[in-house]
């Protein structure tokens, strides 16, 4: 989603084939996908003056929406797999040089 200059929302992606805005807000975090937003309507959202005033105004208790769950957190490892890697041949080439 792209990033949007706005107190309220952090960003905001359309899909113009489906006419679903989908708005992530910056207090909350939270995303929601609004169904059968007219595209023009998108259009006049993005050229506001203030796009948390237009939403409210326009787009919020308008549209059918639903939440969209926060995709889950990836399990990491430290050191990454590919960072070990680089880690192990560097020290090789290091401890090679040592020897010569």
């Amino acid at each position: 989603m792209p990033y949007v200059q706005s107190a309220a929302i952090e960003s905001l992606a359309y899909d113009s084939d489906a006419h679903r805005l989908r708005a992530t807000f910056r207090s909350s975090g939270r995303t929601y996908e609004y169904e059968d937003v007219p595209e023009e309507l998108y259009d006049q959202l993005m050229f506001a003056d203030s796009l948390g005033a237009f939403f409210n105004a326009h787009i919020r208790d308008q549209f059918t929406c639903r939440e969209i769950p926060p995709e889950p957190q990836e399990t990491r490892r430290w050191p990454p797999r590919s960072a070990s890697a680089a880690f192990a041949s560097s020290s090789s080439a290091a401890r090679s040089n040592l020897t010569r």
